[in-house]
């Protein structure tokens, strides 16, 4: 049976390479991927990594520019739920080495993250060093000028480990981005995944309707069957018309009946002679 097509996303794919490098390749191939300094979006970041390059990046951290490497512990805030538990010792392991490095930003927010796998937010009050706080309290003086640009407030302390429906039901529901352009026709990517969805429930509902027995395959098969029509005025071949098996000893009481005697008969036989005339 043919696997099902599976669509893989280009960050997927990004992701199982970045996974297979090792050292100085992994150090190229980061400080390629994040070395531009205009981009800062995290959450896209987030998507490449994985638990094998987390394991590695603690054998290289160090060689990597200090711009990577912010880029690199801002985004563990954006890797998924279920990623950040199975992969907590991990992430832990990473963020404590990177809370030892020597530029004061790396070493605030992996701090702060720190306890980003276990509880499922960022705390800072563990550290009381005069330059964890001071680093922070540069942070909390930067950010909230700009969350008040974009009319945003800053959650309390005390609702930072309640549900969504209870924020909303204090604060009301978050107000909705705003669109700065609409896309007319959707990427040729967005179609592609729309018709292998559709091929797939197709074949999956196709199976049901079978009871699951049928072989989804992309090439189409012509059926031969050998089966024929029960005839009994056919002979069956293979099958001899007399019982050969009288002329077996074993399968008989009969005597065996030998060549000798067989001669014998015919030679006893009277024997008609034919004269041709010829004129």
């Amino acid at each position: 049976m043919d696997e099902p097509f599976v669509f893989q996303s280009p960050a997927f794919l990004q992701q199982a390479q970045a996974a297979q490098l090792k050292d100085e390749e992994l150090v190229s191939w980061l400080e390629k991927k994040f070395g531009d300094t205009t981009y800062w979006e995290a959450n896209s970041n987030s998507s490449i990594i994985s638990r094998e390059m987390l394991d590695e990046l603690q054998n290289c951290f160090q060689r990597l520019a200090t711009t990577t490497k912010l880029k690199i512990v801002l985004a563990v805030f954006y890797i998924a739920p279920k990623n950040l538990i199975a992969w907590k010792e991990t992430i832990k392991s990473f963020l404590e080495l990177a809370g030892r490095d020597a530029d004061d930003w790396v070493e605030t927010i992996s701090k702060i993250y720190l306890s980003l796998p276990f509880v499922g937010v960022p705390l800072a009050e563990d550290d009381q060093s005069e330059e964890f706080q001071k680093a922070l309290g540069e942070i909390l003086e930067k950010i909230p000028p700009q969350i008040s640009e974009l009319g945003l407030e800053i959650l309390p302390k005390s609702y930072r480990s309640t549900s969504q429906i209870v924020i909303q039901g204090a604060f009301g529901t978050q107000s909705e981005p705003e669109k700065h352009f609409t896309i007319k026709k959707k990427p040729k990517s967005y179609t592609f995944q729309l018709e292998v969805e559709k091929l797939a429930e197709a074949q999956q509902a196709l199976k049901l309707k079978h009871g699951g027995n049928i072989v989804s395959t992309t090439v189409p098969i012509k059926m031969r069957s050998t089966a024929r029509k029960a005839d009994n005025n056919l002979p069956m071949v293979g099958i001899p018309t007399q019982n050969s098996l009288k002329l077996n000893s074993g399968f008989t009481n009969e005597p065996k009946k030998s060549s000798k005697d067989s001669f014998r008969k015919r030679k006893e036989e009277p024997c008609s002679l034919i004269f041709v005339i010829s004129q």
